[in-house]
């Protein structure tokens, strides 16, 4: 099996998941670019112009705050690199098209962290589906109801429409994702939306129809 090159854009909260997965599998870490200088005195580090223009790395995980999903994406995608990006791929649809049109430009693969559907639930209820063991489906419901301390909020990209997009994009898009998986895609949509917390830009509260 080959051993594949890696290099991270980007050494945030979830940047240890990440470094833990490669050491279980058949890949190398070459670089780490990291503006903040979370990792200081740090081997891997480098600067993101010398990571695209190393034609040694095979694939770069994007690890960066949502907002800056779609350039660097791109970035890679031109360099004849394939790219892992945390959810979500970019914050507009026009990006997100952008991006498969550069895919099949320079034959190259963007692969976006959806690891709720390696959930053995999931995979279990996909299976009954599959298999017709539930009847008509004609409702579907979800609710996702999870706790934000301020802290969560304070001083950082999290809950501005620049870098995070808000509730539905960085939290509820699991949700969505699995039920576009498992029933198809959505053809209206009406949504209601509101923000309680005093420290953000974006909703915190939405439901969507």
């Amino acid at each position: 099996m080959k051993n594949y090159k890696i290099s991270f854009f980007g050494a945030g909260n979830i940047y240890k998941k990440h470094f833990n997965a490669i050491k279980k599998k058949k890949f190398s870490l070459i670089n780490i670019y990291e503006k903040k200088n979370n990792l200081k005195k740090n081997k891997f580090l480098n600067s993101e112009k010398n990571i695209l223009n190393n034609q040694g790395i095979d694939v770069i995980s994007v690890l960066s705050p949502s907002g800056e999903h779609f350039q660097q994406t791109k970035k890679i995608l031109v360099s004849k690199k394939n790219a892992i990006v945390e959810k979500p791929l970019a914050l507009k649809i026009n990006h997100i098209k952008n991006i498969v049109k550069l895919e099949n430009k320079f034959k190259r693969k963007v692969f976006v962290v959806f690891q709720h559907r390696l959930n053995p639930a999931y995979l279990k209820l996909k299976s009954l589906l599959k298999q017709k063991k539930l009847g008509k489906i004609f409702l579907i419901s979800s609710r996702l109801y999870w706790s934000r301390h301020d802290n969560y909020y304070k001083n950082n990209w999290k809950g501005t429409w620049k870098y995070d997009g808000g509730v539905v994009t960085n939290q509820g898009i699991h949700t969505i994702d699995l039920i576009t998986q498992m029933f198809g895609q959505f053809k209206k949509i009406f949504a209601r939306s509101n923000t309680i917390s005093k420290f953000i830009e974006t909703e915190d509260v939405c439901i969507v129809t």
